[in-house]
């Protein structure tokens, strides 16, 4: 899923005062800031000479998925991936009324 996504529903939930819960992520994790690195081979890996982004080869991977916008996802697994949407985990739920 795009992170957009979720921000969009979350925003839109808040604006009308409604829960917002935020189940998972899936298998799929948001890179962060990414770097073309056409000299590496096989995934991506830490790169501290381009201040801490990711950089990206083979974006064809399964492991990799990149949007329309750029914005590329990583395929990690469930857990590590998480539930938190912008440093935040959303699990509110409805009001329940009598």
């Amino acid at each position: 899923m795009h992170p957009a996504w979720a921000r969009q529903i979350r925003d839109d939930c808040l604006a009308a005062g409604a829960a917002y819960f935020l189940k998972q992520w899936g298998n799929w994790a948001v890179c962060g800031p990414v770097v073309e690195d056409s000299g590496f081979v096989g995934g991506a890996r830490f790169d501290s000479a381009s201040g801490g982004q990711t950089a990206v080869a083979a974006l064809s991977m399964q492991r990799f998925h990149r949007f329309e916008d750029g914005t590329i996802v990583e395929r990690i697994g469930k857990k590590q991936a998480g539930r938190e949407l912008d440093g935040q985990v959303w699990d509110q739920m409805p009001e329940v009324r009598p």
